[in-house]
């Protein structure tokens, strides 16, 4: 399976319990249109927020701190700020990239609704989580193949199961190579000089860009996920559905 960690797994019950944790399929009857951040700045900037059933595509230059404006997102789905708790799923392609607990859970992530995966080739090692709707919001950071048609699978899936999905690319997004599947594409990179957070958005609402004074990451810029025993802990959970 080249770098991938990921096992087969089956996602189709309702409610799966794996080693204490129990993974229920989200109610997606009255979610909201879109998923917001509870930061009036950020989601005055994004009109609201991200939409609900969409993929959203960011780059994040490696070393630039752009990760960090997924945590109150993913917070606020976790906590069940918008809707009930629901479980995040954030798949690492990147084997350079550490994971680090801490940097999730000081930003208010809770700890039992966040899995962790490694995986070159996700919709080869992991399918079946895009058929299901368990996961509320998937993040596919650095995927290593994934075709226009990967991503129009993906766009289909996150239309019908309600859920976001984020692709986060480790460079400057530009229009001139588009992503038709993508609702919002947007460059997030932090401006030493003036020590701030940049967002701009390139497509899905008009051409703007946020500052955000942001603290800067209290971590080395390549830690962000979790330990590799945090990993190893969340595939075996993966791998323990389809068992």
């Amino acid at each position: 399976m080249g770098c991938s960690d990921a096992l087969p797994l089956n996602l189709q019950a309702k409610g799966v319990s794996v080693a204490g944790l129990t993974l229920a399929c989200s109610d997606t009857s009255a979610s909201p249109i879109n998923l917001c951040s509870f930061n009036k700045k950020v989601d005055d900037f994004l009109s609201g927020g991200f939409p609900i059933g969409s993929l959203i595509e960011w780059g994040v230059p490696m070393g630039k701190e752009g990760r960090q404006l997924l945590f109150p997102f993913l917070a606020n789905v976790t906590q069940g700020r918008q809707f009930p708790p629901s479980f995040v799923l954030w798949v690492n392609g990147f084997k350079e990239l550490k994971v680090f607990p801490p940097a999730w859970f000081v930003r208010g992530v809770v700890p039992g609704k966040v899995l962790f995966a490694q995986s070159c080739d996700v919709l080869h090692d992991l399918k079946q989580v895009f058929l299901s709707p368990v996961f509320k919001v998937i993040v596919l950071d650095t995927p290593q193949y994934l075709s226009r048609e990967d991503c129009l699978f993906l766009k289909k899936k996150a239309q019908r199961h309600k859920q976001i999905l984020f692709l986060l690319r480790p460079y400057r997004l530009n229009n001139e190579k588009g992503n038709v599947a993508c609702s919002v594409r947007m460059n997030i990179w932090r401006d030493q000089q003036k020590d701030t957070l940049v967002a701009h958005v390139i497509k899905g609402l008009t051409d703007r860009k946020l500052f955000l004074e942001e603290p800067a990451a209290q971590f080395p810029p390549n830690h962000l996920l979790a330990t590799d025993g945090e990993v190893r802990k969340s595939n075996a959970c993966l791998h323990s559905f389809g068992m």
